[in-house]
């Protein structure tokens, strides 16, 4: 069994040894070959552990290495001027089906609802059935 936990933690088959360093490189060649940050199911598991053994999680090591946050983060602001880009991307406001989930879940818990939202951004608010097509709710 030591065998095992050795080669998960320390290295792998080939008798690699993994260090901070090591870690921190690997990710970022992953990045370099494939543009953008490595998922943790797409990386050997004994890079997963190394991470989680020398930076305490999967998320702090791709952190450590360069790669930011893997959430956006939401602001009100944040929030009102991606809802005003949007409207001017379209000609319109936007219905909650045409934008990235992730910004209606942040303007519906920013403002409390995703027509309070776009009241606040100054664009238009359609009434239930009514949207810019005629069609659907914006």
């Amino acid at each position: 069994m030591a065998g095992v936990l050795g080669r998960l933690l320390g290295g792998g088959k080939r008798g690699r040894r993994w260090s901070r360093e090591r870690v921190l490189e690997e990710l970022r060649r992953w990045r370099e070959r494939h543009g953008r940050p490595p998922s943790v199911k797409e990386v050997p598991n004994s890079l997963r552990c190394a991470a989680a053994r020398y930076f305490g999680s999967w998320v702090e090591a791709k952190r450590r290495a360069g790669m930011g946050s893997l959430r956006p983060k939401w602001s009100r602001g944040r929030v009102l001027e991606e809802l005003r880009e949007w409207g001017r991307r379209l000609g319109r406001a936007p219905a909650a089906g045409e934008v990235p989930p992730s910004l209606l879940f942040a303007a519906i818990r920013c403002f409390g609802s995703w027509a309070e939202a776009k009241r606040k951004a100054g664009l238009e608010v359609y009434r239930p059935g009514k949207g810019a097509s005629g069609v659907g709710a914006g």
